[in-house]
Order: C-alpha cells, then sequence, then structure tokens
C-alpha cells in the first residue's frame, strides 16, 4: 500500500506537470524506486510537523533531489517567493553567505532618472500651488520666496538630469522649514527610513494613492527619500537564509558538514520551534538590532555525507540534535530498482545491467568508488548520441550503434577517471597487461 505523504507529493507532481509549470532540476523525471519513496515519505513528514530534516548518506542518493521535490510540490504551493534556495558549503562558506552583508549600492543609475521624473512632477505640483495661492492674494515674505526660488532652480536642474541630488534635497529641507505653500506638511524625518527600506517597500510607498492636497507633500518626501538613497554608498543585502525566512519558503543547505562549526552555529536559533534570527551584522535602523521571525511555511532542509568520508566530518552535538535526521541508504548496483533507475534513461534498457555490472566491478578496485550519478551521465551519453530503438530503421544496425556508444561511454566513465585524482590499488589489470604482452 502506498505511503500517504509519498501519493500526495506523486499526486501534486503530476498535477504541476499537466498544468504545464515548469519542475526544478530534474524533479520531472524522478524514478519512485521504494528507496526514494521512503525518503519522501520520511521528508514529508518532517515538512508537515514544520521540523528541520537533516539527510545523512552517500553521493549520489537522491537526497537533493527530494528536498527539490518536496518544496516545489508542498512548500511553494503556486507562490513563487516561495522556491527553494539553496546553499552549497564548502570550506570558505562565511556568515554573509547565510545571513547577508553590507554591499555597493546598485542601480544608481535607475535611482537617478527615478529623481529626474519626481522632480518634474513636484515641480508640476508646485506651480499648481503657487497660482492658487496667488489667486488668493497670499503674500510671501522674502525668506520663503528666496526658497521658492531656489527649489524651483534645483529642480529644473533635475529635470534636465543635471544637478546634484544633494544640492536638492537640501533645497526641499529648506523649502519645509521656510513653509513654502505646498509643501507645509512635509515630514523630513521620515526620508531616511524610507532610503533604508526594502526596494519592495520603497515601491509601495511610490504607488500609494495620495489625497491632491497632499500630492506636493507626498512628492518632497519621496524625492527625499530618493535622494538619500541615492547618496548612500552601501546597502545591506539579505542572504539566502533571511530571504526565505522573511518569504516562507524552503532553505536547502547542501553538504552542511563542509562549513565551519563557527558559521554553522548561527543556525541555532532557526532550527528551534520559534525559527528566529537575531541580526546582530546588520546596522542600526533604529533603537534595536533586527530580529527575523520565519513565516509559519518556512522549512529548512540540510544534507551531508556520513562524516568517515574523504574530507568530511562530523557536526556539532548542537546543532545535529536540533535536526530530525534521516539516514538514506546508497543505491545497490546488484538490485532491480538500480537497474530500472538507469533504464529509465537508457533508449536501449537492455544496457542497464552491463552499464551496473562494469561499474560495480571497477569500484572494487579504484580508491574512490564511482556513485550512480557517473551511471547515469554514461547512460545520458549513450541515449544523446544512439538512436532510439523505435527510430532505428534496423533493429540491429541501432543496437551496434548503441554498443559502440556504451564502449565509448564507459571509456570515458571508467578509463578517463582514472587521471582525476583516480587510481587503481591492485596489479590485476597491469598483471592482465603483462600476460598478454607475453602471449
Amino acid at each position: 500500500m502506498e505511503d500517504e505523504v509519498v501519493k500526495d507529493a506523486r499526486d501534486r507532481v503530476a498535477a504541476k506537470l499537466k498544468a504545464g509549470e515548469v519542475p526544478p532540476g530534474g524533479v520531472g523525471n524522478v524514478v519512485w524506486t521504494p528507496a526514494f519513496c521512503r525518503m519522501v515519505a520520511l521528508i514529508g513528514r518532517c515538512v508537515r510537523s514544520g521540523e528541520p530534516a537533516l539527510l545523512v548518506g552517500e553521493t549520489g542518493g537522491g537526497k537533493t533531489m527530494a528536498c527539490q521535490l518536496l518544496s516545489w510540490a508542498l512548500v511553494e504551493e503556486g507562490v513563487v517567493d516561495r522556491r527553494l534556495r539553496t546553499l552549497n558549503c564548502h570550506q570558505q562558506t562565511e556568515t554573509s553567505d547565510f545571513i547577508g552583508s553590507l554591499r555597493p549600492v546598485r542601480g544608481r543609475d535607475v535611482t537617478f532618472n527615478t529623481i529626474c521624473t519626481v522632480a518634474a512632477e513636484l515641480q508640476a505640483a508646485l506651480g499648481d500651488s503657487a497660482q492658487s495661492k496667488q489667486a488668493s492674494g497670499d503674500k510671501k515674505d522674502d525668506d520663503c520666496a528666496q526658497a521658492l526660488v531656489r527649489l524651483q532652480r534645483e529642480l529644473g536642474l533635475a529635470v534636465k538630469g543635471q544637478g546634484s541630488p544633494k544640492v536638492l534635497s537640501q533645497a526641499i529641507r529648506a523649502a519645509v522649514a521656510k513653509g513654502v505653500p505646498g509643501l507645509v506638511v512635509a515630514a523630513a524625518e521620515g526620508d531616511e527610513k524610507t532610503a533604508s527600506a526594502s526596494p519592495a517597500k520603497r515601491r509601495r510607498v511610490a504607488n500609494a494613492k495620495v489625497p491632491a492636497e497632499a500630492r506636493g507633500p507626498a512628492l518632497a518626501r519621496r524625492l527625499l527619500g530618493l535622494c538619500a538613497a541615492y547618496e548612500r554608498i552601501f546597502e545591506w543585502a539579505d542572504g539566502a537564509l533571511v530571504e526565505a525566512m522573511r518569504l516562507g519558503g524552503a532553505f536547502l543547505v547542501d553538504e552542511i558538514s563542509l562549513a565551519e562549526d563557527s558559521v554553522l552555529e548561527r543556525l541555532n536559533s532557526v532550527l528551534e520551534p520559534e525559527h528566529s534570527l537575531l541580526l546582530a551584522e546588520k546596522p542600526l535602523t533604529g533603537s534595536d538590532l533586527e530580529c527575523v521571525h520565519a513565516l509559519p511555511s518556512f522549512r529548512l532542509f540540510a544534507t551531508m555525507n556520513p562524516g568517515g568520508d574523504f574530507g568530511k566530518r562530523e557536526l556539532s552535538p548542537a546543532l545535529r540534535n536540533r535536526f530530525t535526521e534521516i539516514w538514506v541508504e546508497p543505491i545497490d548496483f546488484s538490485t532491480v530498482e538500480a537497474e530500472n533507475l538507469v533504464a529509465s534513461h537508457l533508449s536501449w534498457p537492455l544496457l542497464a545491467r552491463p552499464m551496473l555490472d562494469s561499474v560495480t566491478w571497477f569500484n572494487q578496485r579504484v580508491l574512490h568508488p564511482l556513485s550512480i550519478r557517473e551511471v547515469l551521465g554514461w547512460s545520458a551519453f549513450v541515449s544523446g548520441t544512439a538512436p532510439p530503438a523505435a527510430d532505428s530503421g534496423s533493429q540491429a544496425s541501432g543496437l551496434q550503434r548503441a554498443v559502440e556508444m556504451y564502449l565509448h561511454g564507459g571509456c570515458m566513465t571508467l578509463v578517463d577517471s582514472l587521471g582525476l585524482g583516480n587510481q587503481l590499488v591492485d596489479t590485476e589489470c597491469i598483471a592482465a597487461f603483462e600476460k598478454q604482452l607475453k602471449q
């Protein structure tokens, strides 16, 4: 009987594919072997209960594929911002890769063009306000008139793409202080908050509808914020983890054991039931440090190879105990499910068993055994170069071509790997070669 979680995931994936959605990676070509179904069932229960999952297993076991599939099927739910964000760890991974960091401001030319556009709108609004005041017979003192003239001059330069945003900002502040008509209720204290806000928030503020009488003050506040944003040199950019927490998406830490412990310890608070993170690295924008609380749909996955592998190590107990650990069984090349997996990628399925037997023989004689990934790469080469059985005019000629490509692919997969940090551990091949020389 099929597991409930597996059935739900398969139905959701099939429905998305039928609707024409583009799956991530190779999710659309997944082979539902018993081992993969077991992994999906366990991770799916972690997704439903909100538990962070740690997948431990050999390379090529389908750990990353299962996380991609479940994120697409169970977490996204049609919301693009909830897509899976992946961070591939290595020895140089830093805390900023997870949380974020200061970076030089990008898109200053776009900000300047927006300043020019808003300056034209404010210039027109000030002209309408001045005409109405003149019609009502109000008189301006000299300071107010001088401030208005200065502001109009700076706005005119900005409309032409000239002048300095800093000088324009000073002119707006002086006009507000002198009570220039149309800018009396402009609050200059909000420009710093607007400048430090996220781009999405700045767009929402810019597109917000305001009454006609408040158009001038609203444009002045927006222009002050744009000028402050243009003058900034650095801005804070959220890391992949913080983005996933804010948007309620899934986050995958691939090869987590390769990162340093000092970096991974920053994840401890995220793995707690509250799913919170204090951004101590972010510059202060208020009186307190910002604390990010993840949305309820946020999910965290992590993958790693066993600690005994070459170059691998174990996680700290404090971090590992916060995960729900799932052991992923390695693929046994002698099983029928491994043969079916390789056959699903071949145009000539009868070549699947010889491929697996060859790799099994090879793995018994080298320092670093090949994984199922190399076998699937071999099968992809054969499928891409040999005509499918249905398209070949003659069954014999098509099979002969497939066998030729099988041999070429085997040389690339097995023989060529000997020169890439791998070597034989016994003298069987050398002995066989010497025997043939004597004959």
